[in-house]
């Protein structure tokens, strides 16, 4: 009893070194197209951020000038500008953090990573 006890562990146990081996031996294939594929995202959604903010803008610059046009006497042209000014604002601090980021991807893509790991590793 006690050696098929024995054989069993040693068996699960080179079970799961092949099993960890393995495991390693993917990832590490996978690990270059991993850091690729969130510089990628990370770029994409930056110029999509800014892209966005520009659009809001002239949105907003748009109401302004009808605005100005009509000077404000319809009530609809003062709750779009409110409505997208404040949009804007918001957008125009994501474009900041957003620009901090392509900044960020061009001159140390490894720093980036770290911060991108880093943001699902806190409680």
């Amino acid at each position: 009893m006690n050696e098929q006890l024995t054989t069993s562990i040693i068996e699960l146990v080179d079970f799961a070194k092949v099993g960890i081996i393995r495991g390693i031996s993917i990832l590490q294939a996978e690990m270059p197209e991993l850091i690729s594929q969130i510089l990628a995202y990370g770029f994409w959604h930056s110029i999509w951020i800014i892209s966005f903010t520009i659009v809001i803008t002239i949105i907003l610059i748009s109401f302004i000038r009808i605005g100005l046009k009509e000077k404000f006497e319809n009530a609809v042209t003062g709750i779009c500008i409110a409505g997208t000014s404040g949009i804007a604002i918001i957008s125009w601090i994501k474009c900041f953090v957003a620009i901090n980021n392509l900044i960020l991807i061009y001159v140390a893509p490894k720093l980036y990573i770290i911060q991108y790991v880093q943001t699902f590793l806190r409680p």
